[in-house]
């Protein structure tokens, strides 16, 4: 019997013992299951404060302002003082950029578009391309001009970010120019007038030795994968850190599925024997040992199922910590946000605000929070209106964007421009919006005013262009009796005038009335210049005609002043494209210009030459009193004239270069002045290769002089 009651002790003991050894590992391998939970959650929360971050980022971006790269400096300087446990590499905007659209985008970046990781190289010509225009640090493979849609990582990224705005995306794991192991996060947005995606890279191996570090136990090793869909026989997996197989030596492996847009994580929890010191075996052996020690052994399990609660109690502590770290986070993004942002439940009734709301609408949180939205708009018909003209597809991508009348506290009404965007649950169900205010009643008058100053200008211009052509006719038609009646008088067709002293008063009328005549033409071809109306008729002509028309033209006021014209007129010039009047008036006004500010003796010099790359060249040179480099931009601008002792002693509107400049750049030429103060001044004429249409007649040079 004793034997028996022994046998059946002994066997009693040792069923027990087995039976507490298996739950003793089974409690092992649970507590290791939910430390692997935790850490799990530690990352997907690290994750969630990425996106939140971007998300901050993200707001800075306005159709109104373009960021720069020297912005996203400062965007990626002010997160590290959020005090993130995780902080991404940099930040970059890309610009996407169709086929058609890449040569503008390589002329606008200053370079083609380079392949990520080998920017030296052209990235393949797709049928869309999202080159960096804007990054924080180009030492991370986002330099300006690299195209992330040549690498399938980023791509991905890119493509989804920019197909879902409102939404933040994590792409599929790659290799960073640097070699690190890297995936990238982006949401869409307008920065300026380009659309795009803004980017940031996290090193994951950085991430997974920051969770293993602070967030899992020891023993407890973690392996990275990534699949491409969400199923497992569809799947191709592949294995970014600590490979294939489980590391050596481990007891359990628990697998847990993160997915965050593209990447599509499993991430491998292998339990090594020493976690937390192994399973507590202790109540089994005691158990195997002897009924003798079963009171020790309920006291040991007692006093481990304290130890497990104590374990259970610490982490909902951690976790209760790390909800009111994030929920103190929210708030310092809310604090920071400078646009009126208000959060409402998905029937639209006001939930939160934040400060900026309270500073321009006048509300405060408990006087706003349950109230309808429609109390911040100017009436419920505007409310009505805004509901009705959300843009298509914005129910399903998230945001609206549109311009409304807004009703502060006060009552006083403004235009806003408000951005919404949806509040979707992890199950896909609507529960509220967030919607961004800013006020436009600046911008709203600055338009209207700019219309009302436009359509006066345009006003002012028609009445000055009429009172012009009125007064051409009305001065005109007496001025040119005027100057053909001193002509004839001058000529003495009808006799002898008598006195000399009369005929000096009829010469400085007959040059009086020519020089008003030549004001009164210089002005209203400046106003048909101005009012887009003066045309040129082309015609094939060769240069050295009209450049003897003008010497002929002012000789006289050549030999007058005591100078003497050259020429070197070149014997092969081509014919060319040009109107033979404008040419003409191009030359005579700048003679009459050497003529008039160089001194008694000088020299004036009209040359013509063809360039080695086809373009013609009519230049006029003197030996006068120059012009400084700091006056030439002001006497090409219409009536500018620099004052000097030779420009005091002539008469003038300073409208001859401004409407010489004007008709050869209508030509499709331009005007080269090369001038020093009293070291005489060049202006060339220069005809573009593109008016050429043949050879001239060869041309003999002479030379004419005068005084």
């Amino acid at each position: 019997m004793l034997a028996g009651f022994l046998a059946c002790g002994t066997a009693a003991s040792y069923f027990a013992g087995e039976k507490l050894e298996s739950d003793a590992r089974k409690t092992w391998l649970n507590n290791a299951h939910a430390d692997a939970l935790v850490a799990t959650d530690a990352a997907q929360s690290r994750i969630n404060q990425l996106f939140l971050a971007l998300r901050a980022v993200a707001v800075r971006f306005r159709p109104d302002v373009a960021l720069n790269s020297s912005d996203l400096e400062a965007a990626a300087f002010n997160l590290e003082e959020w005090n993130l446990d995780v902080y991404p590499k940099s930040l970059a905007f890309a610009w996407r950029v169709t086929r058609n659209r890449r040569l503008d985008a390589e002329f606008k970046l200053g370079g083609k578009l380079g392949i990520y990781g080998n920017e030296g190289q052209r990235a393949p010509d797709i049928y869309e391309s999202f080159p960096v225009a804007a990054t924080s640090d180009s030492d991370v493979g986002l330099a300006i001009g690299t195209d992330l849609a040549s690498n399938a990582g980023t791509h991905a990224v890119v493509s989804s970010a920019y197909r879902t705005p409102g939404e933040v995306t994590m792409g599929p794991a790659f290799r960073a120019s640097d070699g690190s192991l890297c995936t990238l996060i982006g949401t869409a947005v307008q920065n300026g007038d380009e659309q795009g995606v803004l980017v940031a890279p996290m090193n994951l191996v950085d991430f997974v030795r920051d969770i293993t570090s602070q967030q899992t136990p020891t023993g407890l090793r973690l392996r990275l994968s990534e699949r491409e869909t969400e199923k497992t026989e569809e799947s191709v997996v592949k294995h970014l850190i600590g490979g294939v197989a489980p590391y050596k030596g481990s007891v359990k492996t628990f697998t847990i599925r993160l997915s965050n847009g593209q990447a599509k994580w499993g991430l491998h929890w292998d339990v090594m024997p020493s976690y937390r010191g192994g399973p507590r075996l202790g109540t089994a052996d005691a158990v195997r040992y002897g009924g003798l020690i079963a009171t020790v052994i309920a006291v040991i399990a007692f006093a481990m199922m304290l130890a497990e609660n104590s374990v259970v109690s610490r982490r909902v502590e951690e976790r209760t910590r790390e909800l009111k770290q994030q929920r103190s986070f929210l708030e310092l993004i809310l604090r920071n946000i400078s646009d009126p942002l208000a959060v409402a439940d998905s029937t639209r009734r006001i939930t939160r605000i934040n400060s900026a709301f309270t500073r321009d609408f006048g509300y405060t949180q408990d006087e706003i929070e349950g109230r309808d939205g429609a109390l911040a708009f100017a009436d419920d018909a505007e409310f009505e209106r805004v509901g009705r003209d959300i843009p298509d597809g914005s129910e399903t991508t998230g945001d609206a964007s549109f311009e409304a009348r807004f009703r502060r506290k006060n009552g006083e009404v403004f235009s806003g421009e408000m951005v919404r965007s949806r509040i979707i649950s992890e199950t896909g169900h609507l529960v509220g919006y967030v919607s961004v205010v800013r006020d436009i009643s600046v911008r709203k008058r600055a338009e209207e005013e700019m219309r009302h100053a436009m359509e006066a200008a345009e006003s002012g211009n028609r009445a000055k262009s009429e009172f012009l052509a009125n007064m051409s006719h009305e001065i005109r038609t007496p001025l040119n009796a005027i100057i053909g009646f001193s002509d004839i008088i001058l000529s003495g067709a009808f006799g002898d005038i008598g006195n000399p002293k009369y005929a000096d008063y009829v010469n400085d009328i007959h040059h009086s009335g020519q020089h008003l005549l030549s004001i009164i033409n210089d002005i209203l071809d400046i106003s048909k210049i101005e009012a887009g109306s003066y045309k040129l008729d082309l015609e094939h002509i060769d240069l050295t005609d009209p450049a003897l028309a003008a010497l002929r033209i002012v000789n006289e006021q050549v030999r007058d002043a005591g100078l003497i014209l050259e020429k070197h007129l070149a014997d092969d010039l081509p014919m060319i494209s040009a109107d033979p009047t404008a040419v003409s008036r191009m030359l005579i006004n700048l003679l009459s210009n050497a003529a008039k500010f160089t001194p008694a003796g000088g020299t004036v010099t009209l040359e013509s030459v063809q360039r080695d790359d086809g373009s013609v060249v009519l230049s006029i040179a003197d030996t006068g009193v120059g012009v400084r480099s700091e006056d030439i931009e002001r006497i090409l601008a219409p009536f500018g004239q620099v004052a000097s002792a030779m420009s005091r002693d002539h008469q003038g509107t300073g409208l001859g270069l401004p409407i010489t400049k004007w008709l050869i750049e209508e030509h499709g030429g331009r005007l080269e002045l090369e001038s020093a103060e009293m070291a005489g001044t060049r202006v060339s004429l220069v005809f573009p290769p593109s008016l050429v249409v043949g050879n001239a007649a060869p041309y003999q040079q002479s030379e004419i002089s005068a005084g």
